[in-house]
């Protein structure tokens, strides 16, 4: 309008002319509208982020779940009946019976013609993306931060393995009576060499090792077990754990 290339604006309610105090009160209009825009914006990642920390994972469910149609019942997943059972053999038979990604798309395709919620087979490239999916076993990304799901959306299972914070291992063992707390460390050595690695300070390598210190001096209590991680040779520790789990039973 000060280039004389407009010489008002019209909308369904006012007509704004080239006068200042009109100009202005345009400025004034565009500003508030601006800032209603951006406060929804911030409403909606706070919405989101909520939903997150109440162990609901916003989007669509993965395979194997159904997105809640209840108003009442935003981003809860429930699972699929009919799919749920075949996700849980593909991990079965990837862990159990070291099953590839090629050999578990030739079942799910030509075996029993797996068919996912489009009505369409799943390609090698999801196959490979549903198992390394964390919300299957509990967990989930959103925002950058990891966040648990609710224990009504994971499948009942007789061993589940969580990865707790140190400071909620006396919660978890108030909660579950039955569970087994194990705390996996490993030597002092090994530890600051892989701080090393990541390319950390000095003075951050040392400000985390005083930290874990102290989350182990205060929180030692909270465990039943302790399991030592041998650098090289992982498969001590996963016998170590395996019979904690196997005498519980």
């Amino acid at each position: 309008m000060d280039q004389k290339l407009l010489l008002d604006i019209r909308t369904y309610g006012q007509r704004f002319a080239n006068s200042p105090n009109e100009k202005f009160l345009l400025m004034i209009l565009g500003s508030q509208a601006k800032l209603e825009n951006d406060n929804r914006g911030v409403n909606v990642r706070r919405g989101l982020r909520t939903r997150c920390e109440m162990g609901l994972r916003p989007g669509v469910a993965p395979t194997g779940y159904f997105n809640e149609k209840r108003t009442d019942k935003k981003c809860h997943a429930v699972v699929d009946p009919v799919r749920a059972p075949i996700i849980k053999q593909m991990f079965e038979k990837v862990a159990n019976e070291k099953w590839s990604g090629r050999k578990l798309y030739h079942w799910l395709k030509f075996t029993i013609n797996f068919k996912s919620k489009g009505n369409k087979n799943l390609s090698l490239s999801n196959i490979y993306i549903i198992l390394q999916n964390t919300f299957y076993y509990g967990r989930f990304e959103y925002g950058g931060n990891w966040y648990g799901t609710q224990k009504s959306e994971i499948p009942g299972s007789k061993d589940l393995i969580w990865k707790i914070d140190p400071s909620m291992a006396g919660k978890a063992k108030n909660l579950y009576p039955e569970c087994k707390i194990i705390y996996i460390t490993t030597d002092d050595q090994t530890i600051l060499k892989r701080l090393k690695q990541r390319g950390l300070s000095e003075e951050e390598i040392n400000k985390r090792l005083t930290d874990d210190q102290k989350f182990w001096d205060l929180y030692q209590n909270n465990y039943q077990y302790l399991v030592e991680n041998v650098p090289e040779n992982l498969s001590l520790a996963v016998n170590e754990i395996c019979k904690i789990i196997d005498a519980s039973k």
